[in-house]
């Protein structure tokens, strides 16, 4: 999948643009499984016979609208979906505590689990389009506690043994 563009929304809500993203290293080229692949093969085709296609600067295919099909949805539809399946977890489980979650809390989950996959990080840096690895490895990537770092030192002896 190639990132080279990004819907963007005006300051105040007031419309949507196509910009580049915020550096040139978030361009990039991202590799997907087969599985992955097929499903947004899949997915594309199903966004294709949709009556109604939103343009923005001449793009079009936004696998993601408004419940009106007249734009694709934006960062702050995207807070509010998870706003509201927040809200309704948290009716259906009062005694179960979550934490606040929002769209951008997604790449620092993905960011981290890759991370404990073993990612090395560089290639993190290069999957998450940052133009430093310090951004990757401060902000995005988390270590939650003890055991965890134990887990990682256990499994990298049992490599290097």
């Amino acid at each position: 999948m190639t990132i080279s563009h990004q819907l963007v929304t005006a300051p105040g809500g007031s419309n949507d643009y196509i910009d580049t993203p915020k550096t040139e290293r978030g361009k990039r080229v991202l590799p997907l499984t087969d599985d992955v692949a097929d499903h947004l093969k899949a997915l594309q085709v199903l966004v294709m016979k949709r009556r109604i296609q939103p343009v923005v600067e001449g793009y079009s295919g936004f696998f993601f609208v408004t419940k009106n099909g007249k734009r694709p949805t934006n960062g702050s539809d995207w807070s509010s979906i998870f706003k509201n399946l927040e809200h309704k977890f948290r009716k259906q489980n009062p005694d179960y505590e979550i934490p606040h979650i929002t769209p951008h809390v997604c790449r620092h989950t993905y960011c981290t689990n890759m991370a404990r996959a073993g990612v090395q990080p560089k290639v993190l840096q290069y999957l998450m389009g940052h133009a430093d690895i310090e951004t990757t490895l401060r902000i995005y990537t988390h270590v939650h506690d003890e055991q965890e770092v134990r887990e990682a030192v256990e499994k990298a002896t049992e490599k290097a043994n």
